[in-house]
């Protein structure tokens, strides 16, 4: 292979590379998620477009509602269009539940918000993986249009972008370094979260280094490892009392074993 060839296809799969770690989502120009006059999310629902999910208000019709108002950002960003999240999200902990923008990223990544308050009153724009507040910008100490950065190092999870009270206009989020991949929704995201069957409740389990044990398994099982994101990252076939095995990567895991006997899930924190 002649050096001119091999340049042009490790330019090629450098670009290739760069494009899957950068995920935009401009509100000027993406039509597909904010076409023009969009009243909002229903009331009670949700949905996922281009990777981008968005949860709406429990009756009220009009989270991501589109409008137009021209903003200028620090970095040079014009535009005129922007998703309005008209209220707050009602977090409980760093958990919108809500009016919030949610995505999932494959690793550690950065994640950019350009936005701006919809009226003078107060409140703050925040980006968290759920658990963690990654990071926050109240109105007082950002007026007008500006950018919210946040730095996620917790690797593969859930992303919310939320406010706590009253709204922002939400202009362009932009991830960087990371893979966007978003299909499950936030109802069956909860319900894989969800760790309150206590069947097969003789099972006992520890997490050692990266290692995961269980014991006391009475008959085969069925044993599913899904990544926070909700992805399934291991399956495994029990055949005997005690089982192990390895994850790659330290991070929040969902496990759930199944036999005739019943089931049992267990969230596991891999150091």
């Amino acid at each position: 292979m002649n050096k001119k060839l091999l340049f042009s296809l490790l330019t090629l799969l450098c670009v290739m590379t760069s494009e899957a770690q950068t995920k935009v989502w401009n509100f000027l120009t993406n039509m597909t998620i904010l076409p023009d006059n969009f009243p909002g999310v229903p009331g009670g629902t949700e949905d996922i477009v281009d990777h981008l999910g968005r949860f709406g208000h429990i009756t009220s019709n009009n989270f991501s509602s589109q409008s137009t108002g021209a903003s200028t950002f620090s970095d040079g960003f014009q535009s005129g269009r922007r998703a309005n999240m008209n209220g707050g999200s009602v977090a409980v902990g760093a958990l919108p539940a809500m009016r919030f923008f949610f995505f999932d990223v494959s690793g550690n990544c950065t994640i950019t918000v350009w936005a701006r308050e919809q009226n003078t009153s107060n409140r703050t724009l925040l980006i968290s993986d759920g658990e963690n507040v990654l990071a926050s910008a109240p109105n007082s100490s950002n007026p007008g249009a500006f950018i919210l950065e946040a730095n996620n190092t917790n690797g593969a999870k859930r992303i919310f972008i939320y406010c706590d009270t009253n709204g922002f206009g939400i202009y362009k989020i932009e991830v960087n370094g990371a893979t966007v991949n978003t299909t499950m929704s936030m109802a069956d995201w909860l319900l894989l979260l969800n760790v309150q069957d206590t069947t097969l409740s003789n099972i006992n389990y520890y997490v050692k280094d990266k290692t995961v044990y269980l014991n006391n398994i009475d008959t085969e099982s069925t044993i599913l490892v899904y990544s926070v994101t909700g992805a399934l990252v291991k399956s495994i076939k029990a055949i005997s009392s005690e089982v192990s095995f390895d994850l790659d990567q330290t991070g929040l895991y969902i496990l759930k074993l199944s036999n005739n006997e019943g089931q049992k899930t267990i969230k596991l924190i891999v150091n």
